[in-house]
């Protein structure tokens, strides 16, 4: 044996820094995934993102613009905006240009939801 005994150095590993994904629920990342949706990107006002954040989340991806009362009325209702700016012809007048998108407002939504009522009737 040698007489001189080896000196083991313990090297101290300072761990990398990652960026991290908000809390969130198991749920709440594989609808995520269903989606495409960076699970950091989605807003949430709880403690931890949710299945139901995510849901209201990519809802909102995939509707024209509109009002966030106009957005949460249809998300409620079930009613995609895309049907209703079909349907709803805005009253552009002189304050529009034409270069600028409508805005669904909750009455669009509202007078929507009536015509559909009244197309209801007529089929019966």
């Amino acid at each position: 044996m040698n007489s001189e005994t080896p000196v083991f150095k313990r090297e101290i590993i300072k761990p990398k820094i990652r960026v991290t994904a908000p809390p969130h629920t198991g749920l709440a990342q594989v609808v995520a995934n269903q989606y495409g949706i960076d699970i950091s990107s989605v807003p949430y006002s709880g403690s931890k993102i949710t299945a139901a954040d995510v849901e209201y989340y990519n809802f909102k991806l995939t509707q024209p613009p509109s009002t966030p009362e106009a957005l949460q009325l249809a998300y409620k209702l079930g009613i995609d905006l895309n049907v209703v700016s079909m349907y709803v012809v805005p009253e552009y007048g002189n304050k529009m240009k034409s270069n600028e998108p409508y805005i669904l407002k909750v009455n669009d939504v509202e007078q929507y939801l009536d015509n559909l009522r009244s197309i209801r009737m007529i089929e019966r």
